[in-house]
């Protein structure tokens, strides 16, 4: 649907089949990432162990029986100059940047080093134009509420990566202090008739 509305987005693959997977990475040449289907945590003895997005290596693609039995989802690998988190509550748009390349373990993940980073959010303004096909997105999946991840690439290109309809938000009320809960409690208050 992104697509559709003239969002860029990475190529994308979610499977469990191995072969399409070699495949997939064949046809990305700058590479490849992985990241967990469904949730992003494991738990282990009552113990949460948090999957990140990783890098597809050559020796990950040696061995993916296991894939049969946790499908994961592969995107093509996007050069980043800055990674954005856009929330929108009802028709308020907020949205923040890191610098996730400036540290080697969140050259993939920023939340890899979330807590070390979290003072370096900076608010950052999306284009019009985006911000009202995000809009658009939004209506489409009749959603009042979006936690959207966007690749800003060193060209100056947003990259769509994802729309989550319940993603984290509260740190980016407190750095760099987008009024994020304010605009939720304002939606869910014009809403009231529910």
């Amino acid at each position: 649907m992104a697509r559709s509305l003239g969002i860029e987005t990475p190529q994308t693959l979610t499977t469990n089949n191995p072969l399409a997977v070699g495949e997939f990475v064949g046809e990305c040449p700058q590479g490849a990432i992985v990241k967990m289907l469904s949730s992003f945590a494991i738990y282990e003895e009552d113990i949460e162990k948090v999957v990140f997005t990783n890098l597809v290596k050559p020796e990950d693609l040696e061995d993916l029986e296991g894939l049969r039995f946790c499908p994961m989802t592969f995107q093509e690998l996007i050069p980043k100059a800055l990674e954005l988190r856009t929330t929108i509550a009802g028709q308020q748009i907020f949205t923040a940047a890191i610098d996730s390349q400036k540290s080697q373990k969140a050259r993939y993940d920023w939340r890899r080093r979330g807590l070390a980073l979290i003072n370096d959010w900076q608010p950052y303004d999306l284009p019009q134009e985006l911000s009202e096909k995000l809009l658009q997105l939004m209506d489409y999946f009749g959603l009042h509420y979006g936690a959207i991840d966007i690749i800003l690439t060193p060209d100056d290109r947003h990259v769509f990566l994802e729309i989550n309809p319940v993603g984290e938000f509260f740190w980016l009320d407190r750095c760099p202090g987008l009024p994020i809960s304010q605009a939720i409690s304002d939606t869910l208050l014009s809403h009231s008739s529910w």
